[in-house]
C-alpha cells in the first residue's frame, strides 16, 4: 500500500493536478483562434470556442489526477458548508437543463459562443473543489496569482496595441469601434471581466513582492491592465472597479502595508497613466470612445444603451415570472428574449438587435434556472465573499510576543512580513472576486473569464475549511477507480474535441463558400452537423447552401424542402431559424408554388409567436407580395416601419406597394 504523503508535499498525481491548474489559469485567457493569411481561422468562433475546449479538457485532467491521488495516497480532504450550496446549484442547473429546459441539449452544452450551460457549471464546481484541496500553502496561492499576472501582461499588452491602432491581425468586419480594446476575448465587455480579476491580483503581487525586478514587472502589469480597463470602454468594469478600489483601500488602511519608494513611484505612474488615458479619450468625438460621455450615460436611463439595458432586464424578469421555479433552461436567453421582447426595444435598438444575454447575471440565471437556482448561486457567492472578508479583516496585524534576542526578533519580523504579504495577497484575491461579481450585474458571464472566479473561491475557502483525513483505498479499488476516472476524462475530452472540430469544419465551409465551391462547403457543414447536431448555426448555414444548390440544379428541390423541414423540426424555438426557413420557402417558391404556400402558413404561426420580430414580418411581407396579397403585405410592413423607423428595406418596399 502506498505511503501517505508528507504534509503539503505533492504526489505525482497532485503535481499533475496543480500544474494543470496553473496552465489553465495562464493559457485560457490568452488563447484564441487567430485569422490566417488565407482567411481560414482554425475555428469559426475565434475566441470562446478555443477557450472552452481548453477548459473542458483541462478540468478533466485535473479531476482524474486529484481522484487518483486520493485513491492511491489518501490524505486530507478539505470541505466547507459552502460546498453544500455548490451541490445545490449543480443539482438545480442539471434539472433545469434536462427535465424542464425548452432546449435540453443547448442547456447542457451552452449556447454557441457563450457556453453557459450545465457542462460549464460542472467544470466550475470541479475547479472550486480541487483548488480547495491543493491551494493550501502561500507559495501555491502566489503561483496561481503569478500565472494570472503573466497571462494578463499578454492580454493587456495586446489590448494596448489595439488602442494605439497597432493591430496585429486582420479581423475583417469588427463590430466595435476602431482603437477600442477587445484583445484575446473578442469583445470589450468580456475583456472587462478578465480585467476585473487581473488588476487587483497584479496590485496585490506588486505590493507584496520583495525582489525589485519582479516588483517592477508586477507594477508594469498593473499599469497595463488599468490602462486597458479604460480603452475597453466598458462601463461595467468602471463601476465594479470603483467599488473594488474602495474596498481594497479600506483593507490597506487596516493593515498598513509598508510602501517602498518603488511602490510609491509606480503607484503614482499608474494613476497618471490612468488619468492620462481618460483625458486623451475626452477629445474623441465618438460617443463610445469618450470616457466622460460614457460615464454620464450611466446615469441617463431614458436613452441609448442604458434604455435598452432596462428593456432587456424587463424581458428577463417577465420571463422569470412565467417560469419562476426552474426557468426556461440554462443559457436559453436568446430564445426567451424574442418571446418577451418589449415593443420599445425595436425602436431604441433597431430591428436587427437581439439580446443573447440579459447583461445582468442575476436575471440571466433567474430566467434560465429559476429563482431557486438563482438564490442558491448568489447565496454561495455571498457566503464565500462575506466569510472571506470577515476572516481577512480579523487577522491580527501583530505577531505573538517573542524573546528579545536579535536573532529571534529578526526571525519574528521576517515571519510577520511573510504573513502580512500572504494576507494582502488573500485580500487581493477577495477584492478581485468581489469586483467580478459586481461586474456581472451589468456584464456577461462566459467560461473564459468565470472559471477564474471559482478558482479564487476555492482559494478563499482554504483557511476557513475543515479537514478530514482519509486513508488510501484498497489497491484494486484504487486501480479500478483510477481507470474509471481516466475513462471519464478521455470520453469527455473526446466529445469536447469533436465539438471543437465541428467548428473547425464550419470555418472551412465558410472559406469554401467564399471561394465559390458550394459542394465542398456543404460537405464541411455536414461534418459540422454530424459532430454537433445541436448547433443551430451550422444547420441554418447548411440549409442556406442546400437551397442555393437547389436553385442551381445541384440538388433536387424536394431535398431542399426536406432540409428546411428538418431544420424547423430540430430548432422550433430559434427565431433566426424561422427567418432562414421563410427565405428558403420564398426562394424555392419561384419554381414550386407549394413552397410559397408552406412559407405563408409557417409565417402566420411565426409572427403570432414572435409579434415583435420585425425581420420576420418583412420576410412574411415578401412572401405575401409573391402570393399577390398586397394589402396583407402592407399591413405587415406598416407595423415594421412604425416600430423601427430606421428599417430602410421595409420602408422602401412599403413605398413601392402604396
Amino acid at each position: 500500500m502506498a505511503q501517505k504523503p508528507t504534509k503539503d508535499i505533492l504526489t505525482i498525481q497532485g503535481t499533475i493536478a496543480w500544474v494543470t491548474l496553473l496552465v489553465l489559469v495562464f493559457l485560457i485567457p490568452v488563447t484564441f483562434s487567430a485569422p490566417s493569411a488565407s482567411s481560414v481561422s482554425f475555428t469559426a468562433d475565434l475566441f470562446d470556442t478555443p477557450k472552452v475546449w481548453l477548459l473542458r479538457v483541462g478540468v478533466m485532467v485535473l479531476l482524474a489526477a486529484w481522484g487518483s491521488d486520493i485513491l492511491f495516497h489518501g490524505g486530507k480532504i478539505r470541505y466547507h458548508k459552502a460546498v453544500l450550496l455548490l451541490f445545490g446549484v449543480l443539482t438545480v442547473v442539471f434539472i433545469a437543463s434536462t427535465l424542464t429546459s425548452i432546449e435540453p441539449m443547448q442547456s447542457f452544452l451552452g449556447k454557441y459562443r457563450r457556453y453557459d450551460g450545465f457542462w460549464s457549471f460542472l467544470l466550475y464546481g470541479v475547479l472550486m473543489w480541487v483548488t480547495l484541496q491543493y491551494a493550501t500553502t502561500t507559495h501555491r496561492v502566489r503561483q496561481v496569482m503569478v500565472a494570472l499576472s503573466v497571462s494578463s501582461i499578454l492580454v493587456a499588452g495586446y489590448g494596448l496595441l489595439q488602442a494605439l491602432g497597432l493591430e496585429i491581425f486582420r479581423w475583417g468586419n469588427i463590430l466595435f469601434e476602431h482603437n477600442r480594446s477587445f484583445s484575446t476575448y473578442g469583445n470589450p465587455n468580456l475583456l472587462a471581466g478578465f480585467l476585473a480579476f487581473s488588476i487587483f491580483v497584479n496590485l496585490a503581487l506588486a505590493l507584496t513582492e520583495r525582489d525589485t525586478t519582479m516588483k517592477s514587472i508586477f507594477w508594469i502589469a498593473t499599469l497595463f491592465n488599468v490602462a486597458v480597463s479604460i480603452t475597453a470602454f466598458s462601463r461595467s468594469v468602471w463601476v465594479a472597479g470603483f467599488v473594488g478600489i474602495v474596498v481594497f483601500v479600506l483593507f490597506l488602511l487596516r493593515f498598513k502595508p509598508r510602501l517602498s519608494t518603488l511602490d510609491k513611484g509606480f503607484l503614482g505612474a499608474t494613476v497618471l497613466v490612468g488619468v492620462g488615458t481618460i483625458i486623451r479619450s475626452l477629445f474623441s468625438e465618438t460617443y463610445v470612445m469618450n470616457f466622460g460621455k460614457r460615464v454620464a450615460s450611466i446615469f441617463d436611463f431614458s436613452s441609448g444603451s442604458s434604455a435598452t439595458r432596462f428593456q432587456i432586464w424587463d424581458a428577463a424578469w417577465r420571463s422569470t415570472l412565467q417560469r419562476p421555479v426552474l426557468g426556461w433552461g440554462a443559457d436559453t436567453f436568446r430564445m426567451v428574449f424574442r418571446l418577451f421582447q418589449p415593443a420599445t426595444y425595436n425602436h431604441d435598438a433597431g430591428y436587427r438587435s437581439v439580446a443573447d444575454n440579459a447583461h445582468n447575471y442575476l436575471l440571466q440565471v433567474a430566467s434560465g434556472i429559476g429563482l431557486i437556482g438563482a438564490v442558491l448561486l448568489y447565496a454561495l457567492q455571498v457566503v464565500v465573499l462575506v466569510l472571506a472578508a470577515r476572516y481577512a479583516w480579523k487577522q491580527s496585524e501583530h505577531s505573538e510576543p517573542v524573546k528579545k534576542s536579535k536573532r529571534t526578533l529578526a526571525e519574528a519580523e521576517e515571519r510577520e512580513e511573510k504573513n502580512r504579504d500572504a494576507r494582502l495577497r488573500y485580500i487581493g484575491l477577495l477584492v478581485a472576486a468581489l469586483t467580478y461579481c459586481i461586474h456581472l450585474f451589468f456584464g456577461i458571464s462566459v467560461p473564459g473569464c468565470t472559471f477564474l472566479l471559482w478558482i479564487i473561491f476555492g482559494i478563499l475557502l482554504v483557511p476557513l475549511a475543515k479537514i478530514r483525513e482519509v486513508a488510501p483505498a484498497h489497491r484494486w479499488l484504487a486501480v479500478a477507480g483510477c481507470v474509471a476516472l481516466i475513462l471519464i476524462a478521455v470520453v469527455s475530452s473526446y466529445f469536447a474535441t469533436g465539438l471543437l472540430w465541428a467548428d473547425r469544419s464550419f470555418s472551412r465551409a465558410q472559406s469554401a463558400q467564399a471561394a465559390g465551391n458550394l459542394e465542398q462547403a456543404m460537405g464541411h457543414l455536414e461534418a459540422s452537423m454530424r459532430l454537433s447536431p445541436s448547433n443551430d448555426q451550422y444547420a441554418m448555414k447548411y440549409t442556406e447552401l442546400v437551397v442555393e444548390a437547389a436553385s442551381k440544379g445541384i440538388v433536387p428541390i424536394d431535398t431542399a424542402l426536406a432540409t428546411v423541414d428538418r431544420m424547423i423540426e430540430r430548432f422550433p424555438n430559434e427565431y433566426d431559424v424561422y427567418l432562414v426557413a421563410l427565405w428558403a420557402y420564398g426562394s424555392i417558391g419561384t419554381v414550386n408554388q407549394n413552397a410559397t404556400e408552406r412559407g405563408l402558413a409557417l409565417a402566420t404561426d411565426a409572427v403570432s409567436k414572435y409579434p415583435q420580430g420585425l425581420a420576420l414580418r418583412y420576410t412574411y411581407a415578401e412572401l405575401l407580395v409573391k402570393a399577390r396579397r398586397t394589402n396583407e403585405a402592407i399591413e405587415q410592413l406598416q407595423f415594421a416601419v412604425s416600430s423601427d423607423p430606421n428599417f430602410a428595406e421595409a420602408r422602401d418596399l412599403l413605398i413601392s406597394l402604396q
